[in-house]
């Protein structure tokens, strides 16, 4: 089904925050062991395609563009996962400190707090996610 999507992200390193919102139109597809989520960026960098997948405890963003990343997300658990730019490869480690998600049959929330570690620096991320099904003209 189509839907909106409307995204904010904060991103918190030492003392600075950065906040980015955005909204896009997007598909979703509830099947009967998941939830995928697509959506297009528009961006500086030219923009990325945007996979959510929700199976049980675990969430997976997946970024496909210039700058490419696989995140796995899961509560309490540490995960290494890929970055890639132009200028190379980087291995990234993730640690959800909490995930909540709902998803009914034409809306649904995604909300996200986790840290990014990379060679021992690291930041704290928030994301929330709102969807909503676009009514047909």
């Amino acid at each position: 089904m189509e839907v909106s999507v409307s995204l904010r992200s904060v991103q918190r390193m030492d003392l600075e925050e950065e906040v980015t919102e955005l909204a896009a139109l997007g598909t979703l597809e509830l099947l009967s062991d998941r939830v995928k989520l697509y959506y297009t960026e528009a961006a500086q960098d030219g923009g990325a395609v945007v996979t959510i997948t929700v199976r049980g405890a675990q969430v997976v963003i997946e970024r496909r563009g210039e700058i490419s990343s696989q995140l796995l997300l899961e509560e309490g658990k540490r995960h290494v996962c890929r970055f890639e730019t132009p200028y190379g490869r980087m291995v990234l480690h993730t640690q959800a400190k909490r995930l909540a998600f709902r998803f009914e049959k034409n809306a649904g929330t995604l909300q996200a707090a986790y840290t990014l570690d990379m060679n021992g620096g690291y930041t704290e991320q928030e994301i929330e996610i709102r969807i909503k099904e676009v009514s047909p003209c």
